[in-house]
């Protein structure tokens, strides 16, 4: 993991139509799965598709996604870095 990403930040949902857009986003915050709740992303990550898609599957059987951006309407958010496009 690399370190927290400077500047501003944005909170993303985790959901299958954000998921594409997810992938490749640096990370700016922990992000843990339960069960088994050990940590999925650190700060600083690239998230990969195997992440996202983990986080995803997690949650759609029901388990818990954490991660400091928390829950919109139910729907775990991720925050990620704002970067340039």
């Amino acid at each position: 993991a690399g370190p927290t990403p400077p500047g501003p930040v944005e909170a993303v949902p985790l959901t299958a139509e954000s998921a594409p857009a997810l992938q490749g986003r640096l990370a700016a915050d922990l992000v843990a799965a339960y069960p088994p709740g050990i940590p999925v992303v650190c700060p600083g990550d690239r998230l990969t598709a195997d992440q996202v898609g983990h986080l995803l599957a997690v949650h759609r059987a029901g388990g818990t996604v954490t991660s400091a951006a928390g829950r919109r309407r139910g729907i775990p958010h991720l925050y990620c870095a704002q970067e340039p496009r």
